[in-house]
């Protein structure tokens, strides 16, 4: 389920089960510490759920713009990193739910995927500064898909909360195969290299990816990381595995923010439990560098 501040209107992350992409409110820690639900009345709850409702139905018939939608959104006290997370990111796993069931169209399947890249893009360009921060010569976080994943808006939501978090990044999807990721990230040496993974099979292109960057010297060493629907489940990686499953996009920011060379910018094990941001669309595109 998704976890919303019912104060300060925030993501708060998700709780179990996580199949579910119902809304759920709660109160941070922020907004507690500071006696918030002493002195006022949270805003209507009623409006954000109608809000994340008429999300859940995109694809079915004509609906709002990107545009439109960031406007709703921000009228309801909602920030873009906060629509990222809990609104496209429920949204992408319903329609990927309905897509496995055979319920989505393909029409209805290319109407989410088309309104929901475009949704990552307007939130990205909100902020004029960020468009330096893409494709960088020496990035903070390389982003990929692994071999032979084709979904790709998971990746594009993480580079939208990267660069508006003044973290520089560098994208490509779809996926490459694992000879031919380890050669870029050494010679874009970034401090995180985070691999997107739809389905279980991926994990090993992941695994061998940052089992060769794992030879790397300690001072070029970057920490690889791994996430999407192929950990949903029990899934778990190979224990002493170089790679680190991550399960919050949030973690993900702290860890790019490091200094190289700090602790937990680089690991030789998976002894984390972190995240990238699932990835439920069926949609493909061809190879781009962002």
């Amino acid at each position: 389920m998704i976890r919303w501040c019912a104060y300060c209107q925030r993501y708060q992350g998700e709780v179990e089960p996580y199949d579910d992409y119902s809304v759920t409110h709660t109160i941070c820690e922020a907004c507690e510490a500071r006696g918030a639900y002493l002195s006022k009345e949270p805003p209507s709850l009623e409006s954000i759920r109608l809000f994340l409702g008429r999300l859940a139905r995109i694809g079915t018939g004509p609906g709002p713009t990107a545009a439109e939608l960031v406007a709703q959104g921000a009228a309801l006290g909602l920030e873009p990193d906060d629509l990222l997370l809990g609104v496209v990111q429920p949204v992408l796993h319903r329609i990927g739910e309905r897509w496995a069931r055979a319920e989505a169209t393909i029409a209805e399947e290319h109407r989410v995927t088309a309104l929901c890249s475009a949704l990552i893009e307007r939130i990205a360009e909100t902020d004029p500064n960020v468009a330096a921060l893409r494709q960088a010569q020496r990035p903070d976080a390389l982003l990929v898909v692994a071999e032979g994943n084709d979904h790709t808006l998971g990746i594009q939501i993480l580079e939208a909360l990267l660069i508006r978090s003044r973290i520089s990044t560098f994208t490509l999807y779809p996926g490459l195969p694992p000879e031919e990721t380890v050669r870029l990230a050494r010679s874009l040496s970034p401090r995180v290299v985070a691999i997107s993974a739809a389905l279980p099979e991926q994990l090993e292109p992941a695994l061998q990816v940052a089992r060769r960057l794992a030879d790397s010297p300690p001072d070029e060493r970057p920490l690889v990381v791994v996430g999407g629907l192929a950990l949903r489940g029990d899934r778990s990686l190979p224990a002493g595995a170089p790679l680190v499953p991550c399960r919050d996009p949030r973690a993900l920011l702290e860890l790019a923010s490091r200094p190289r060379g700090a602790p937990g910018a680089a690991s030789s094990g998976n002894d984390q439990s972190l995240a990238i941001s699932s990835e439920a669309s069926t949609g493909s595109s061809d190879r781009i560098v962002r």
